[in-house]
């Protein structure tokens, strides 16, 4: 599996950094995810749809895993973000099954499908993790450097280079850069 499969939307594998970056410490308001009806349209969007009402209490529990995520990847050492993640994973049901893809053979986990919200993210957005820091490691999880953001992000450079959540963000940080430099 290439390292930027992870970002494949049925994989659910880019949903640790959506989940996380609901929450913009950039902004006058951070919160992204306020109401029942953002969390209904958050699942929508990461293919999580949902057949029942959501309540204020799916939302709060919700708000409990971004912030595990968030751990992991602002953990100051690869041993705080381990025991954040391990954490993360702590209660998560895998369904196990064998798949041949190329003549090869892989173990691959799923989540189970629970009638809680929080439930199912948690499942999801943990075992996404772990694979991903299994494939690419911890150093690879990083918040953005371009000021204000302060997005979270999953470097799949190939270098392992990446300092920035976008294209957007590089650029500006650039262009300040040499703004500066040019008035001093």
């Amino acid at each position: 599996m290439d390292k930027r499969d992870y970002a494949k939307p049925h994989t659910y594998k880019g949903l640790p950094e959506l989940l996380a970056n609901t929450y913009d410490v950039a902004l006058s308001e951070p919160e992204r995810m306020a109401t029942t009806g953002d969390l209904r349209r958050f699942l929508e969007s990461a293919a999580m749809p949902v057949e029942r009402s959501i309540a204020d209490d799916d939302l709060a529990e919700v708000h409990a895993v971004r912030e595990q995520v968030r751990a992991v990847f602002l953990a100051p050492s690869d041993a705080e973000a381990l025991k954040h993640l391990n954490l993360l994973l702590s209660g998560v049901t895998p369904e196990l099954r064998v798949l041949e893809a190329d003549d090869k053979l892989s173990l691959l986990l799923f989540p189970v499908v629970s009638h809680k919200v929080a439930e199912n993210v948690r499942s999801v957005v943990a075992i996404a993790l772990g694979q991903v820091v299994e494939r690419l490691g911890f150093d690879r999880l990083r918040a953005c450097e371009a000021d204000p953001c302060r997005d979270l992000f999953i470097d799949t450079s190939k270098k392992g280079a990446r300092r920035f959540c976008s294209p957007r963000c590089a650029s500006r940080k650039h262009v300040s850069t040499f703004r500066s430099r040019r008035a001093s």
